[in-house]
C-alpha cells in the first residue's frame, strides 16, 4: 500500500495513517493520497483518498476502530471547498441530499487534496463524476426560490426579531487580544527603531479593527441586555472612520524616512569614480583565488539517466512522473540531480515528480507486487531503493516538496547499491553489522518459502489477489519463546497475511497456539465477531464480517500458524462483499492445504 501525502503532512504521521488504514482497505482498493485535516464533530485529523472512497479518520483510533467516515464515489454528488479562517473546509454532498463534513485542510494542502479527489473520481468507473467548482467557491446545487418583495421583507423582519444579536465569543476575544498585542508591539518597535512614519499607518489600520472588534460587540451586548434593537453603524461614522484612516495613511507615506531621495549629480559621479577605482583590485582578488570543491563543475541531469517516464493529469496541463539513475553514490549529488530533473520536466508539463536511484542495481530491485504499469505512475513502493523523491504539483512552486530515504531504510530494503549515508552516531554501522551477523546465522537454516503453503485457488474463489510474496526479512529475529525461526507471506493487496513459526518441539508449538486462542481478539469479538474451530479442532478463528477482519491460529507438529484476512464487508441489497460463511470456508481450506503441504517439507 502506498500513497502520496500532502505537502503539509509530516512523513511520520503519514506512515501512521498508511499503517492504520491497511486493515480497512477493500479488496483491490489502493490508497492514493492522504492529508491532515481538523474537525471536532466527529473528531477527525486525517483525510484519505483511495481508488473507491473518501475517508475521514482519527489517527489515534484508526488501527482499532477503522475509518470514522467513509464515502464511496458512486454516492457522491459533488465535493465543495470553502475557504475559512485558517483553512479550506471540505464538504461532500451525497446524491441523497445529505452533507458530510470532512474537516478543514491547511491552505498549502488544499490544491493537493482537490487534485487527488478529482483524479480519483475521474478514474472510478461508477462515480458519475462532474467537474467541481473552482477552489474557494462553496456552491449549492439548487438556489432557493425567489420570494416577492413583501414576503422577503417580512421574512427578514421575522428573522431579526427571532435571532438575538451576536455577542462576544471565545474566538472573537482571542483574536481581539492578539490584534491589540500585535499592534502595540509593532508601534513600540517602530518608535525604538526610529520608524516614525510607520506609526500613523499602524494607527490607521487599528481604528477600523477596534471599531469592528471592540466597539461594535460592546454596543450589541448592551442592546441585548436592555432588550433594544440591534445597533447599526451610521453612514457618517463609517465615512469618518474611512477619512481618518486614509488621512493617517497619507501622513505615513509623507513622513516615511525610508523614502529614497534622488541623488545629486556630484554624488553619482563620486560613486562612479569610487567603483571604477575599486574594480581592478576586485578583479585581481577574484582571479588569484583558488577554486574550492563546491565551485568545481558538477554533474548535470540528462535525459539519458531516465529509466521510466509517465504523464498523468493531461487535461490539467500534465504531470511528469520520472524515475532516473544518477550513477552516483553521493547524496548531495543525488539531491541536486533530483531538483534538476523536476526543473527539466516542468518545461514539458505543468507538474513534475522525480525518483532518484544511485545505480542501475538499485533501480532493478523490485518488490513481488511490481507490474510494468507501476513504472509510469506516481507511486514509488515497488522499486524501493530510491534515495530522493521530490516534485512540484499543479498548484505551483510554493507547494514543491522533497524527501530523502534514510540509511536504515536503504539497508532494510536490502538494496544492492553502495550509496553513502551519513552516520554521526554510529547507528547505521551497528545496523549493518547486525544484519551481516543475522545473514551469517540464517545461512545455516534450510531455505523456506511460506507462500508455497498457501492455497491460491481458495483465495481466488473469494476474489482475493493471488500474487504472493515472501516477506521474511530475518527469520530468527523477534521470536516467541521456544521458537527457532519464523517466516511470513502476503499477497499484493495485503489482504492475506500468513506467518509460520517453527518451534523446538510439537509440544511448544501447541502450548503457544493454545495460549493465543485461549484469549481471542476482544476487539473483533466485541464488534460483531464470532469464534469457530478450524484445522480439525487444532485451532480456531475469529471472524468479523462487519469490520472485514478475520484471524486464525492453529498448530501442526512443531509449527504454529497465524493467518489474517482483510475482506470486504457485504452490503445489504448488493452482490459485492465477502460474507462470514465464505470466510470460514476459505480459512478452513487454507489450513487444510497448509497442513498437507508442510508435511512434505517441500516449501
Amino acid at each position: 500500500m502506498d500513497g502520496q501525502h500532502a505537502p503539509g503532512l509530516k512523513p511520520k504521521i503519514a506512515g501512521r495513517i498508511r499503517q492504520g488504514l491497511n486493515p480497512s482497505l477493500h479488496s483491490g482498493e489502493r490508497l492514493l493520497a492522504i492529508a491532515s485535516v481538523t474537525n471536532l464533530r466527529p473528531l477527525l485529523d486525517g483525510f484519505a483518498v483511495t481508488t473507491g472512497r473518501l475517508i475521514g479518520l482519527n489517527t489515534a483510533r484508526i488501527s482499532q476502530k477503522g475509518p470514522t467516515i467513509a464515502v464511496s464515489f458512486p454516492e457522491i454528488e459533488r465535493v465543495d471547498y470553502a475557504p475559512k479562517f485558517g483553512g479550506t473546509h471540505i464538504t461532500v454532498t451525497l446524491k441523497s441530499g445529505a452533507a458530510v463534513h470532512m474537516g478543514s485542510v491547511m491552505p498549502v494542502d488544499a490544491e493537493f487534496v482537490r487534485e487527488s479527489v478529482d483524479a480519483a473520481r475521474e478514474a472510478h468507473p461508477r462515480s458519475g463524476y462532474v467537474a467541481p467548482h473552482p477552489v474557494g467557491t462553496a456552491t449549492n446545487s439548487s438556489a432557493p426560490p425567489e420570494h416577492p418583495k413583501s414576503e422577503a421583507v417580512s421574512l427578514a423582519t421575522a428573522a431579526s426579531r427571532l435571532s438575538p444579536p451576536r455577542i462576544w465569543s471565545a474566538p472573537r476575544i482571542a483574536a481581539l487580544a492578539f490584534a491589540i498585542l500585535f499592534t502595540l508591539s509593532a508601534i513600540a518597535n517602530a518608535f525604538d527603531r526610529g520608524m516614525l512614519g510607520v506609526v500613523p499607518f499602524l494607527i490607521a489600520v487599528a481604528i477600523p479593527l477596534a471599531w469592528a472588534g471592540l466597539v461594535t460587540p460592546i454596543r450589541r451586548r448592551r442592546a441585548q441586555k436592555n432588550a433594544l434593537p440591534a445597533p447599526k453603524t451610521s453612514g457618517r461614522m463609517k465615512a469618518a472612520i474611512t477619512a481618518v484612516s486614509v488621512g493617517l495613511v497619507i501622513v505615513a507615506v509623507i513622513t516615511d524616512p525610508e523614502v529614497e531621495k534622488e541623488p545629486d549629480t556630484a554624488s553619482v559621479l563620486a560613486s562612479s569614480d569610487d567603483e571604477d577605482s575599486a574594480a581592478p583590485n576586485t578583479s585581481t582578488t577574484t582571479s588569484s583565488a583558488p577554486l574550492t570543491a563546491t565551485e568545481l563543475p558538477t554533474v548535470a541531469f540528462d535525459k539519458s539517466m531516465v529509466r521510466a517516464l509517465g504523464v498523468s493529469k493531461e487535461n490539467k496541463g500534465g504531470q511528469s512522473d520520472v524515475r532516473f539513475v544518477a550513477g552516483s553514490d553521493d547524496l548531495a549529488t543525488l539531491n541536486k540531480l533530483t531538483e534538476q530533473c523536476i526543473d527539466h520536466y516542468l518545461k514539458e508539463t505543468k507538474a513534475a515528480y522525480c525518483y532518484a536511484y544511485g545505480s542501475d542495481k538499485d533501480y532493478e530491485l523490485k518488490t513481488f507486487d511490481w507490474t510494468p504499469e507501476f513504472d509510469t505512475s506516481v507511486y514509488g513502493g515497488s522499486r524501493p531503493c530510491w534515495t530522493h523523491y521530490a516534485g512540484q504539483p499543479l498548484s505551483g512552486r510554493d507547494s514543491r516538496s522533497s524527501q530523502a530515504t534514510s540509511g536504515v531504510s536503504y539497508l532494510a530494503a536490502d538494496c544492492p547499491g553502495t550509496v553513502t549515508f551519513p552516520d554521526p552516531d554510529g547507528s547505521l554501522a551497528t545496523e549493518r553489522s547486525r544484519r551481516a551477523e543475522a545473514k551469517a546465522v540464517n545461512s545455516a537454516l534450510k531455505p523456506r518459502d511460506p507462500c508455497k503453503l498457501v492455497d491460491v485457488d481458495a483465495l481466488a474463489a473469494l476474489d482475493f489477489k493471488t500474487v504472493l510474496g515472501n516477506t521474511t526479512d530475518d527469520p530468527t529475529a523477534y521470536l516467541p519463546e521456544g521458537a527457532v525461526a519464523s517466516y511470513s507471506c502476503t499477497n499484493s493487496e495485503l489482504e492475506l497475511g500468513l506467518t509460520v513459526t517453527e518451534y523446538r518441539s510439537a509440544q511448544l508449538a501447541r502450548n503457544a497456539t493454545e495460549e493465543i486462542i485461549g484469549t481471542p481478539n476482544s476487539f473483533l469479538l466485541g464488534s460483531g465477531g464470532f469464534v469457530t474451530d478450524i484445522a480439525g479442532g487444532a485451532g480456531s478463528a475469529v471472524i468479523n464480517e462487519e469490520l472485514g477482519i478475520s484471524e486464525a491460529y492453529w498448530a501442526n507438529g512443531q509449527y504454529g500458524f497465524a493467518v489474517t484476512l482483510n475482506s470486504i464487508p457485504p452490503v445489504k441489497g448488493l452482490s459485492t462483499g465477502q460474507p462470514a460463511s465464505a470466510l470460514v470456508k476459505t480459512l478452513t481450506t487454507i489450513a487444510a492445504t497448509a497442513n498437507e503441504r508442510i508435511a512434505t517439507e517441500n516449501w
